[in-house]
């Protein structure tokens, strides 16, 4: 491979619309992203030495995670340690991983504190979760654990009080046998396993006992 020569011919890929493909002294070097060429000004007649063919190597591997970060925040939210995995995944290094998390956080792309919010949000009303399984989810997610206090602790207790009748009345819902003291036992397990916390559960069984809120629901 060239690493030095003057740029005698410029080509756009013709399936990849943003790449350009550069030849040195009539001979094919290297393929850059448009970003990159447009910045280090790729043209006919340029020289290029081997620093300098380096360096735009260097930017052109850059723009690749970064592009695969914005693609794969493209299709849902992701958490800075998502992202850093990823990237991770797709052979960049850590520090370049590290770099392009903090460049997308700059640029808005990323926020860990939104991405937690959201995710509660949506457990609470999709797949209810007590708070402590939404904090082991929320680690698994790589939020820093400051975060992670700081959005449980926005939660009412209301908020999860109701989470856990809905799960508990889709259960209710699919028994037709009575419900004796092992079935109950088992209900109130799978709220515990759901990570709500046993005053909830308490409180859940007390109402269900006296039937008053399944009766307003009949109603």
């Amino acid at each position: 491979m060239k690493t030095s020569g003057v740029i005698t011919a410029v080509h756009r890929d013709s399936k990849r619309k943003q790449v350009y493909l550069i030849d040195l002294d009539n001979e094919f070097a290297f393929e850059v992203h448009e970003e990159v060429f447009i910045k280090y000004h790729l043209m006919k007649g340029t020289e290029i030495d081997s620093n300098f063919f380096a360096e735009v190597l260097r930017a052109d591997h850059e723009n690749k995670a970064y592009l695969a970060a914005i693609n794969y925040l493209s299709y849902r939210p992701r958490s800075s340690r998502e992202v850093e995995r990823y990237l991770i995944g797709k052979e960049f290094s850590l520090e370049l991983a590290e770099r392009i998390v903090e460049k997308c956080t700059r640029e808005g792309y990323i926020n860990d504190e939104l991405f937690a919010k959201k995710w509660v949000e949506e457990r609470l009303r999709l797949k209810p979760r007590g708070a402590y399984m939404l904090k082991m989810e929320l680690k698994q997610k790589g939020i820093a654990p400051s975060l992670i206090e700081k959005v449980l602790g926005r939660i009412e207790y209301e908020q999860e009080l109701d989470a856990a009748r809905g799960l508990l009345r889709g259960k209710l819902a699919r028994i037709t046998a009575p419900i004796d003291q092992k079935t109950e036992h088992k209900l109130l397990q799978f709220l515990l396993r759901k990570g709500f916390s046993h005053s909830i559960v308490q409180q859940l069984r007390n109402e269900w006992r006296t039937k008053n809120w399944m009766e307003e629901d009949d109603e």
